[in-house]
């Protein structure tokens, strides 16, 4: 998802400015608030030092929400307003700032059910995209393997490492639960053992 994402935010208008990642699924309910919003000093205990938030660290570019339908009714009613309208209020702040990002959110599961507000999904859903796993386009493996295996010459100065016929026929036939994050760390894994030569079956 992440990914896509990138790629959609490469070939936008705001290519320029930053690609900022969040996880919601990853982030403690209690700290989504300063971790998005940022905080300023003394705002709660613990809080020595202003601290700008994702949103403001996204000026100009976009700011990726991964696994939104994790985030809880509380957090979901906090993005609901910048979403909407492009106001927050770092914690502790008086003022309101206005956040200058594109939003992208991605999940994994279906949002439209009463555990996640109806008028945060139609906010986020302008356009939807749906990125099917990798099991549901094999023909697209041994090409995306081939690409990730080049990133990974070009990066590491490897001349002579080649994708052979079987392990592509191989790499094609997994389903790849973890999706393109696993099929790059096994291109990764059996570049490494490599080094000169084809990259056989029995090394992915």
């Amino acid at each position: 998802k992440e990914l896509v994402a990138q790629a959609l935010h490469s070939m936008s208008r705001r290519s320029t400015g930053p690609f900022v990642p969040i996880n919601c699924a990853e982030v403690p309910n209690e700290l989504f608030e300063s971790e998005l919003f940022g905080h300023v000093r003394g705002a709660f205990t613990g809080a020595e030092r202003t601290r700008p938030g994702l949103l403001a660290k996204a000026s100009s570019g976009t700011l990726f929400l991964d696994e939104v339908g994790d985030m809880s009714p509380e957090n979901q009613a906090r993005l609901l307003r910048v979403v909407e309208d492009g106001i927050y209020r770092p914690v502790g702040n008086d003022d309101e700032l206005h956040a200058d990002v594109r939003f992208f959110a991605a999940t994994n599961r279906e949002l439209r059910d009463e555990s996640f507000r109806n008028d945060l999904y139609h906010r986020l859903a302008g356009i939807v995209l749906v990125a099917p796993p990798l099991r549901m386009r094999r023909s697209d493996i041994p090409v995306l393997a081939q690409h990730l295996l080049d990133h990974f010459c070009a990066e590491n100065d490897v001349i002579d490492v080649h994708l052979s016929p079987e392990a592509a026929e191989f790499l094609r036939a997994q389903d790849w639960p973890g999706n393109v994050r696993q099929l790059r760390n096994c291109i990764e894994r059996s570049a490494y053992a490599v080094r000169n030569g084809d990259i056989s079956a029995a090394l992915v």
